[in-house]
C-alpha cells in the first residue's frame, strides 16, 4: 500500500473498510517517509495523523534507511521532522522505547543534530519524559551524551544550526 498525501482518501477508504494499519510495521514509517517534501516543509502530517487516529502502533521497529533499524520516533527525530515527532508522542510513542537491535532512545535528536529542529525536538522529548539514564548501544546514557555534546564544542559548533539553544536546554537540566 502506498502512503502519499495524494492517496489520503484511498487510505481513508481502506480504513473504513476494516484495513488494520498494524498489518505491517511500516505503515506509520511510510506515512512519514513518503509525505511530500512540500508538506514536510510546512510540517503537515495528515496521513500520519489519519493512521494514528485509527490505532496505528507508534512503538514498532522498522528496518530501513537511514540507519538500519529505527522506530518511527527515532526516524523523525533523526530527520528533524518536529511535527511528526510531536504527533507520535501525542499518540503514545514512548520516548524511552528500546529497539532490540540498536538500543537507541529518542535522544537521537542529539546524535543526528545537524537539523534545524534539534533544540525544540530535544525539549519536546524531555517534556515527554525521556529518561536520561537509559543506556544505548554504546553503553552511554542520554545524560553522558548531553554532557559530551557540550564538551565537543570545537567539532560541532559550526555543524549545529541551533547549537546555543541546545546548550541552554542542557544547562537548564543542571547536568
Amino acid at each position: 500500500m502506498s502512503f502519499t498525501a495524494r492517496q489520503y482518501s484511498q487510505v481513508e477508504e481502506y480504513l473504513k473498510n476494516g484495513w488494520n494499519p498494524n498489518e505491517s510495521t511500516k505503515s506509520v514509517y511510510y506515512a512519514i517517509k513518503y509525505n511530500p517534501d512540500s508538506n514536510k516543509e510546512k510540517d503537515e502530517w495528515k496521513m500520519l495523523e489519519l493512521l494514528l487516529k485509527n490505532g496505528a502502533k507508534t512503538d514498532v521497529q522498522i528496518s530501513e534507511n537511514p540507519k538500519g533499524v529505527n522506530t518511527p520516533l527515532t526516524y523523525t527525530t533523526e530527520c528533524g521532522y518536529y511535527g511528526a515527532t510531536k504527533l507520535l508522542l501525542e499518540y503514545g510513542a514512548d520516548c524511552n522505547y528500546q529497539e532490540n537491535y540498536m538500543n537507541q532512545n529518542g535522544l537521537l535528536a542529539l546524535r543526528f543534530y545537524e537539523n534545524n529542529n534539534a533544540a525544540k525536538t530535544l525539549q519536546l522529548l524531555l517534556d515527554y519524559g525521556t529518561d536520561l539514564d537509559v543506556k544505548q548501544i554504546d553503553n552511554k546514557t542520554g545524560r553522558e551524551k548531553l554532557k559530551n555534546f557540550q564538551n565537543d564544542y570545537i567539532n560541532i559548533k559550526d555543524k549545529v544550526p541551533n547549537y546555543d539553544e541546545i546548550v541552554n536546554i542542557i544547562d537548564g537540566l543542571g547536568l
